[in-house]
């Protein structure tokens, strides 16, 4: 685990004993995906994503063991795991969201149908990983599967959230302040998707900012510097007039994703 904070390697470390105490030889494979293994981990901000591949399925009385293990390690350390637990022979077929699948995050640990069993997972997997144990992963992947997907996603959830902030922040005075977390989230989360769509790559939070800057109109260099102050912890506020362009850049960014970029322009 050479490369990882301390308080991390820790975590993983306890992650470990306690997941083969709880359910001995079930977990060949752990993998760190996320802002860890892009290099954009922020101690106040980051949640700890990862991948763990199984042999088999759990018995009932092991998955009650990984709900207390779960609950210890939430008690002993500062970072959530945010991550799933799904047989290694799975990694090499296409994600099945609708298939059952272990998973623990701030909520705790569970076994139900996850987001998270998506196809941008499964690129992130193949590309851009910390190896904590087991062997480098061979996913399956598919360009055009993964971009409808992120397509998808842009229409779904983030038109939803940049729909539910815009009415939320209509009535505020336009230069009253609000928490700078959510607006990072908005405004930095569709350009790693449109990247994604563009170049098939993962990118960070942080990277998200040049790329917007790079891809989009000057109009909106101001809205996407704010959102990446605010990821650096460098702003801890934005006002409202902020929250409502970072809701219309969303809006056009998703537009021009829906409508289909092609890859081949981006120099």
């Amino acid at each position: 685990m050479t490369g990882l904070p301390g308080k991390v390697e820790a975590l993983l470390e306890h992650l470990l004993e306690r997941v083969d105490a709880a359910a001995p030889g079930w977990l060949d494979g752990l993998y760190i995906i996320g802002s860890l293994a892009l290099e954009d981990f922020h101690t106040t901000k980051s949640d700890i994503d990862f991948v763990g591949s199984t042999t088999r399925d759990l018995t009932s009385v092991e998955v009650g063991l990984l709900m207390d293990a779960y609950t210890e390690l939430r008690a002993a350390h500062t970072f959530t795991l945010d991550g799933l637990f799904i047989p290694t022979s799975h990694l090499a077929e296409p994600p099945m969201p609708e298939m059952p699948v272990a998973t623990c995050d701030a909520q705790g640990f569970s076994v139900a149908p996850s987001f998270l069993v998506n196809p941008v997972t499964w690129l992130s997997l193949a590309t851009a990983r910390i190896v904590v144990r087991g062997v480098d992963p061979t996913p399956w992947g598919d360009d055009a599967v993964t971009a409808q997907w992120c397509r998808h996603n842009l229409a779904t959830y983030w038109r939803n959230l940049a729909r539910s902030l815009r009415s939320g922040f209509l009535e505020p005075d336009p230069a009253s302040r609000h928490s700078s977390d959510v607006f990072a989230w908005l405004v930095l989360g569709p350009p790693r998707l449109h990247c994604t769509i563009t170049t098939g790559s993962i990118i960070s939070k942080t990277s998200a900012a040049g790329y917007a800057s790079q891809m989009f109109d000057l109009d909106w260099i101001d809205v996407v510097a704010a959102a990446r102050a605010a990821r650096l912890g460098q702003i801890e506020t934005v006002t409202a007039a902020q929250m409502l362009t970072g809701c219309d850049f969303v809006d056009m960014e998703i537009d021009d994703a829906v409508d289909g970029v092609d890859r081949s322009n981006i120099g």
